[in-house]
């Protein structure tokens, strides 16, 4: 009977290829197959799913990838021939040690030899919870990896698979113990502060200008010229002694200029005492005007964008960084909820508004993007959703109506982010092409081109954070991970070749002024270089049996250009460590993070035996010494600078008396 007339108890006459009943409601008609064509389809799934099985061995998270072995080796499979009846020889499947090479390989295997893990109480225990999560693409977990190490081998050389799994292994090192923020020290408010209280004028304006001369430019969060002419207006009424009403936000933001500016004098000022006018006491007004939760409750306007932001990025020049990233991510969520992240095409707006918005977008995306590579967390801005476009190459005093319109490029920019997405199997020159238009070295250098460039460097950075960092690398072969490295180091290239001329720090003379910001871009890629290439640094050869010759050049050739630009990195600093001259022409806000980036690179080097590079070893421990030296120069009025010091000079003494380094000058 066909499975029709059988489904529903009829008598069927079996005719092929229809039966009456079926013909007849012109329905489909089946016949069930024959009980040895059944065990011949079985069979042949048997080995379909068998074969499956082992080719994604390598790419399963690793509880699973134990218990994959067992079925093929236990459930020998033959050759069924349903015709004869009689079985063939046994087919024995290939042993899965014998599935080797770059291509079968989980991508695990570079760098941190494991993907996201947490082996530590991050809800219950305080101190975590205020720390929280450090992603593997930190400098944090690469410093905890080394104590890992000096506390004991075992541990360190397990395999991915088996680290968290090891009962006698030792305990992991605890992440509290790998940080040198300050995110695990309180911040009190005093509520009972006056909120409207101002400091004396001319330390007003020392504060509000040196906000303006060392952050504005790399995080535009502000309109610069309105603001100022806000904060001119409203200091001249204080000094007549009639001083204009305000908005409670308006004074929240200017006392959040106020806490980072006394945050960078503090820092670079040795004649400047602090006394009553620190910089806790703006942050304290700041909250109590204009943060103390109405992010929460209130629907979002530009001015709670602009305070939230501030608040981050002055969390983030205390070290408080797991506050200011998620602070930040509220920015962001407002500005998206407000439009900012897309094209701007509302008729009622002027040029200079719509720019001076796009100022503000970029602002936001530099600043969790310095967050993000601080802390080794994922972006939340969703590149294929955002087609807000780049800034214009124009100098802030260019930034009126008249000027914009007459700027040929502004009747036509294409969208920054919001672009095709990434495609690992293009050739890395396409991929260039088609995610960032890199612009022509002949831009004019100035605030709007050197946005431009931190913004297309942010988003390589962001990008590699992704696609080397992120758990889904998991499912990725090692020879997915050197295709991205390959695509994301031209890339990188591409953008060095494109800056304007007084922002490109390769040229061998640079011309004179914006000395900050080609230092803060020389820094800023000389630590994505790490970080594209860091996966490559680590005994990656004895992880991948049978691997072809071809990829470990390209570990080898990887691997050794992440400890050059650690030593590159050194070697932008002076040979005198003077820390107010670092802070006063580089990114003081997260500078530490920059040395310790290099530090950690060049201290696994040494560890290693300096094995990657051989003939240049000798370079490697004076950089180190280098950069020790900054730290404790540094560590006199930063905080963060003083525990990233003595957590390094204590991985340094241990790695050094392994490998009789001469560290005594130290």
């Amino acid at each position: 009977a066909c499975t029709t007339c059988r489904a529903l108890k009829k008598r069927c006459n079996g005719e092929r290829p229809w039966c009456q009943n079926c013909l007849g409601k012109d329905t489909p008609c089946e016949y069930p197959k024959h009980r040895k064509d059944r065990l011949q389809l079985s069979l042949e799934r048997n080995r379909d799913m068998t074969n499956l099985l082992l080719s994604l061995r390598s790419r399963v998270v690793s509880d699973d990838c134990q218990r994959v072995p067992s079925l093929p080796n236990k459930s020998k499979i033959s050759d069924f021939d349903p015709d004869t009846k009689q079985s063939s020889q046994r087919q024995t499947f290939p042993a899965l040690d014998s599935l080797h090479g770059e291509t079968d390989v989980s991508a695990e295997v570079g760098s941190e030899g494991e993907a996201d893990i947490i082996d530590e109480d991050l809800l219950g225990d305080e101190e975590n919870r205020a720390i929280g999560f450090v992603g593997p693409g930190s400098e944090q977990r690469w410093l905890r990896r080394l104590q890992e190490e000096a506390k004991g081998p075992k541990r360190a050389s397990l395999d991915a698979s088996r680290r968290h799994q090891e009962k006698d292994a030792s305990s992991p090192v605890r992440i509290a113990s790998s940080t040198f923020y300050l995110d695990n020290a309180g911040i009190d408010i005093d509520y009972t502060i006056d909120a409207y209280g101002m400091p004396p004028m001319d330390t007003a304006r020392r504060l509000f200008d040196a906000y303006m001369d060392t952050v504005h430019d790399s995080f535009p969060i502000l309109p610069k010229t309105s603001f100022t002419d806000q904060f001119q207006q409203y200091c001249a009424s204080v000094a007549r002694g009639r001083p204009i009403s305000v908005p409670e936000k308006w004074l929240a933001t200017l006392n959040l200029v106020f806490a980072i500016g006394a945050q960078y004098l503090h820092l670079t000022d040795a004649v400047w005492r602090a006394g009553q006018w620190g910089h806790e006491i703006y942050h304290y007004r700041a909250h109590v005007l204009g943060i103390m939760g109405s992010p929460l409750v209130s629907n979002p306007d530009l001015m709670q964008v602009q305070i939230t932001a501030l608040l981050g990025f002055y969390f983030m020049s205390i070290g408080r960084v797991n506050r200011a990233w998620i602070v930040s991510g509220i920015s962001l969520r407002m500005s998206c909820a407000l439009g900012l992240h897309v094209r701007n095409e509302d008729p009622t707006a002027t040029a200079t508004q719509k720019e001076a918005l796009l100022y503000t977008w970029w602002a936001l995306y530099s600043l969790e993007g310095n967050l993000n590579d601080i802390a080794g967390r994922p972006s939340f801005i969703g590149a294929d959703y955002c087609t807000a476009p780049l800034p214009l190459p124009l100098s802030t005093e260019q930034l009126s109506d008249a000027d914009m319109v007459a700027s040929s490029s502004i009747q036509y920019r294409p969208s920054a982010v919001g672009r095709v997405p990434w495609k690992t199997e293009l050739p890395a020159s396409t991929r260039a092409n088609i995610d960032t238009p890199l612009p022509t070295s002949s831009e004019p250098s100035n605030a709007g081109s050197y946005l431009k460039s931190k913004a297309r460097i942010g988003m390589i950075t962001n990008r590699a954070l992704t696609d080397l960092y992120s758990p889904r690398t998991v499912v990725a072969s090692w020879k997915d991970v050197q295709h991205s490295i390959t695509g994301f180091l031209e890339e990188l290239e591409a953008w060095v070749a494109s800056l304007p001329t007084a922002f490109n720090f390769s040229l061998p003379q640079p011309t004179a002024g914006f000395i900050r910001e080609r230092r803060i871009l020389e820094m800023h890629y000389f630590g994505t270089k790490i970080l594209i290439t860091r996966p490559c640094l680590c005994r990656v050869d004895s992880r991948i049996k049978n691997q072809s010759k071809t990829s470990d050049t390209f570990n080898k050739r990887a691997a050794r250009s992440c400890t050059e630009a650690a030593i590159a990195m050194s070697e932008t600093l002076p040979e005198v460590a003077v820390a107010s001259y670092l802070y006063q022409t580089g990114p003081w806000w997260a500078v530490v993070h920059n040395l310790m980036q290099a530090l950690i690179v060049l201290i696994i080097e040494l560890s290693y035996g300096t094995v990657h590079i051989p003939e240049g070893g000798q370079a490697i421990l004076p950089s180190i010494k280098k950069l020790i030296r900054w730290l404790r120069a540094m560590s006199g009025n930063n905080q963060v600078a003083a525990r990233a010091y003595c957590l390094a000079f204590d991985v340094l003494q241990k790695a050094a008396s392994q490998l009789d380094a001469d560290i005594s000058d130290l």
